[in-house]
């Protein structure tokens, strides 16, 4: 399969980047020892864990998702935030703040998807 899309790219003026392209697995043997994936005459490398569209996919015997990097930015946002209107004491502005900065950035991965994690 690997063989077409290198052939099909080829005929297209297109080659893959094998230093940027990598290869996870997901199932019962996903942590079992695999054969090496060659593409346009470089090794694809297998990882544990990669993101995709914002969302941290883990290598797992189920679909599992890492949220902890949304979590990670929601709060850094709302501290940036929160240290930054503490000042003027308002909670309304706070919290008009948090619901168009913050915010977002949860629901922006929940509307892509979500994993077996729990935000």
């Amino acid at each position: 399969m690997l063989d077409l899309c290198d052939v099909f790219s080829a005929d297209l003026d297109v080659r893959f980047n094998t230093t940027k392209s990598v290869a996870m697995r997901i199932g019962p043997r996903y942590d079992a020892a695999c054969a090496d994936l060659t593409l346009s005459g470089g090794i694809i490398q297998y990882v544990q864990s990669l993101k995709y569209l914002g969302v941290c996919i883990k290598a797992n015997r189920k679909f599992v998702c890492n949220f902890d990097h949304v979590k990670a930015k929601f709060y850094r946002t709302f501290n940036c935030i929160y240290a930054k209107s503490v000042a003027g004491n308002s909670e309304l502005i706070t919290l008009e703040l948090l619901r168009s900065c913050c915010l977002p950035v949860l629901s922006d991965v929940c509307n892509r998807g979500t994993g077996s994690s729990s935000l």
